[in-house]
């Protein structure tokens, strides 16, 4: 199930007390100041939160599935949302237990709980499975 704006407004009404109203219209008025930065030509950094910037892609061949047909497809800006550290971390709060990216997720103390679980020898060596968790 998704969360939709209406929704969003029902639950930031509710937690800083404003009508609804009052809430949809700042809602409305931060999305149109992005959507206005992006069209700028600017990114939009949300400290914590993430990144909304411009890819261009470059002009290139397509082909029509149904004729086979080579078309070409025109150079164009797409809107995109890197998720930042903050958002990544409450989003997977237990990076650790699964073993990939913990390094650079949670730094030194989780290579310690990794070295541990992987069971690192008694010269205190990482194991070869070190690189493959």
């Amino acid at each position: 199930m998704a969360l939709t704006k209406a929704d969003l407004v029902d639950h930031v009404a509710a937690t800083v007390h404003l009508s609804k109203a009052q809430t949809d219209a700042v809602l409305t008025q931060c999305l149109q100041a992005i959507m206005e930065a992006l069209q700028a030509g600017e990114s939009v950094d949300l400290r914590g939160f993430g990144r909304f910037s411009l890819r261009h892609r470059q002009a290139r061949a397509g082909r029509n599935p149904r004729t086979g047909q080579t078309i070409p497809i025109p150079a164009n800006a797409v809107p995109t949302f890197t998720v930042g550290k903050a958002f990544q971390a409450q989003v997977q709060p237990r990076a650790a237990a699964r073993g990939r990216r913990v390094r650079s997720t949670l730094g030194m103390a989780a290579a310690h709980t990794i070295t541990l679980a992987c069971g690192a020898g008694a010269d205190g060596r990482l194991p070869s499975c070190w690189r493959a968790c």
